[in-house]
């Protein structure tokens, strides 16, 4: 029974309903609620924004921007208890989230190992998954990671944001403490913790955050652009096929190391392609080992990115491309995708499907001899 207009723009909408009818059409009333709705939450944004708690930082994401971070009392990351007289900057908050993602999805997929994540400019260029044994293996087991997750692509480790499934153990600080990255995270830390004392040694720039609790996710994702806001439910859980369609089939012990590509492809930005395989020696522990991201052609990706960084790292460590997975983001909108990949060596692809010309693709695996599984579900990142 109340009409409320928020903005003068309405006037002439209501003035004419008034006076062709001598009333106001419910969904006029429900149109002028919804936009009073927005503008009273505009307002509480803009109070919060001036009055509310937040952690201003050294900057936004470049220098002459303004940044802060607003931090929710049940946060699973400890943003406001760093752990080192170096703050945490606005692409550090970035990478560590990007970073957290990753792990727990990971962590949450097989509860007996322990991961590790390296993460530069929001994007994945390092993750491995061990197998723990048992519980006095984890340090061995942790230090392995780290190891093979620095090992997917040195280069851009350097200076990045290193993420731990579990408590950092002394041989992965001893390790760590050798090469430099910008922060570090972790169940367990403290300010006395043995591991970042040692970290410290040598770091002394280093940051540090503790991590609470994993697989935590913001119910919605927002973005503001000129004159609106995009909002979103976040791309989380496991994908729910893995579906057969070439000549080739996946072998059921294949499919493990499937979900572990489609969980770093889903953590590149779009268009994405994660190479992975089976960490040699070690049965159901997995590594990144070639990663193309941010191109605007999934060719190029694959080609001036993704295959070459992996064969730098099986040049380094042995092993054959036969034996990875490649996993793409979002389908092949032709067969070209398929046909470089084989060229190379892949032997077994996993996509989303959905493609207009998805059978031209499963052709060409069927030409290649290559197994390829469809998901159902596209992972883009932008």
């Amino acid at each position: 029974q109340v009409l409320v207009l928020t903005d003068p723009a309405q006037y002439a909408g209501v003035v004419d309903e008034l006076g062709r009818q001598g009333s106001v059409s419910a969904a006029t009333a429900q149109a002028c609620a919804a936009r009073a709705w927005t503008r009273v939450s505009e307002y509480d944004r803009a109070i919060s924004a001036r009055f509310g708690e937040r952690k201003v930082l050294r900057y936004g994401e470049n220098p002459h921007q303004t940044g802060w971070i607003e931090v929710q009392a049940d946060s699973p990351i400890a943003w406001n208890a760093a752990l080192t007289p170096s703050e945490i900057s606005y692409n550090n908050v970035l990478d560590l989230s990007g970073a957290y993602g990753l792990a727990g999805d990971l962590l949450e997929a097989e509860a007996d190992s322990t991961v590790v994540v390296i993460v530069k400019h929001n994007n994945p260029c390092g993750a491995a998954r061990i197998h723990v044994a048992s519980p006095e293996k984890l340090g061995e087991a942790q230090r392995l990671a780290l190891l093979r997750a620095w090992e997917g692509d040195p280069v851009s480790a350097f200076g990045g944001v290193v993420v731990f499934s579990h408590p950092i153990q002394p041989e992965s600080a001893d390790w760590l403490a050798k090469h430099f990255v910008e922060l570090v995270a972790a169940p367990g830390l403290g300010p006395d913790t043995p591991e970042l004392k040692t970290l410290l040694t040598k770091r002394k720039n280093l940051k540090a955050l503790r991590i609470d609790r994993w697989n935590v996710q913001p119910t919605e994702l927002s973005v503001d652009v000129p004159g609106a806001r995009l909002v979103q439910t976040p791309d989380v859980g496991p994908d729910p096929e893995l579906r057969a369609v070439t000549r080739v089939e996946f072998p059921p012990e294949k499919h493990r190391l499937a979900r572990f590509a489609i969980a770093c492809g889903r953590a590149l930005k779009s268009n994405a392609l994660a190479i992975v395989r089976e960490i040699p020696g070690i049965p159901g522990s997995f590594q990144l080992i070639g990663t193309g991201q941010g191109q605007p052609n999934r060719i190029e990706a694959l080609e001036k990115l993704a295959l070459p960084r992996a064969q730098a790292v099986l040049r380094e460590t042995g092993g054959r491309l036969s034996d990875a997975v490649l996993a793409s983001d979002a389908f092949f909108p032709f067969r070209d995708t398929v046909d470089k990949a084989a060229t190379a060596g892949i032997r077994w692809i996993v996509q989303p499907g959905g493609s207009l010309k998805d059978q031209e693709s499963i052709d060409a695996c069927n030409e290649h001899e290559v197994g390829m599984v469809f998901t159902g579900r596209r992972h883009f990142r932008h």
